[in-house]
C-alpha cells in the first residue's frame, strides 16, 4: 500500500464510489467535489496497484482542524491502511501548524498543540476503535446528527447519534529544530 497526498480536486468522481462502498452513502459526487473546493481542505489517498482503496479528507485550521471523512475499501481493512492515512494526515497538520507558528504575529505567541476534531456514527464500532487506538477521545454525543434516509418511504426516516472525538496533536520537532 502506498500513501500519497491528494493533489487535484478533479479526483472527486473517483473517490465517491469508494466512499459509498465504505458505508458513507450520503456522499455524492457533488458533495465530494464541493468539499474539495473549500479552502484549506486536504487529504491523502491509499493506493494498491494504482487503485484507490482508502482516503482521508479534512481541513487544516491553525486552531481547530477537522477530519471530514476516513474510508477504506472493505477488502483493504484490518491491514493498517486507516492508521497510516490518519498518521499521514496528522503529520501534514503538524507541518502546516509549524509553518503558521513561524509566520504568526499573535500576541500570545505560537502554541505547541493543534486540536483535531471529527464525528463518527455511534454504531460505527470499527472506526471508533481505530480513532481511540490512535489517541482520539470522546468529547460528547451529538443527538440525531446523522439522517438515515429510508429509500421507499420518507416518513420512515430515522436519525443516529454521532460521537464527537478530539485529539491534541503536540507539535513534533523537525530535523531543523
Amino acid at each position: 500500500m502506498l500513501i500519497v497526498p491528494l493533489v487535484t480536486k478533479e479526483i472527486a468522481p473517483s473517490l465517491t464510489p469508494l466512499i459509498q462502498l465504505s458505508g458513507l452513502s450520503e456522499w455524492t459526487d457533488e458533495k465530494v467535489k464541493n468539499l474539495l473546493l473549500i479552502p484549506g481542505v486536504m487529504g491523502y489517498l491509499g493506493l494498491d496497484d494504482n487503485d484507490i482503496v482508502g482516503c482521508v479528507l479534512g481541513k487544516f485550521d491553525p486552531f481547530q482542524s477537522e477530519i471530514y471523512l476516513l474510508c477504506v475499501h472493505p477488502l483493504a481493512r484490518n491491514k493498517g491502511l486507516g492508521s497510516h492515512l490518519l498518521e499521514s494526515f496528522e503529520a501534514e497538520l503538524q507541518k502546516r501548524r509549524r509553518e503558521y507558528n513561524a509566520q504568526s504575529t499573535d500576541l500570545g505567541g505560537p502554541t505547541e498543540e493543534l486540536q483535531v476534531f471529527l464525528e463518527v456514527r455511534v454504531s460505527n464500532q470499527l472506526a471508533r476503535r481505530l480513532y481511540e487506538k490512535l489517541g482520539y477521545g470522546c468529547m460528547r454525543i451529538r443527538s440525531n446528527y446523522y439522517k438515515d434516509v429510508a429509500k421507499k418511504d420518507p416518513l420512515l426516516n430515522t436519525y443516529e447519534d454521532a460521537t464527537v472525538y478530539q485529539k491534541s496533536l503536540v507539535l513534533k520537532p523537525t530535523a531543523k529544530d
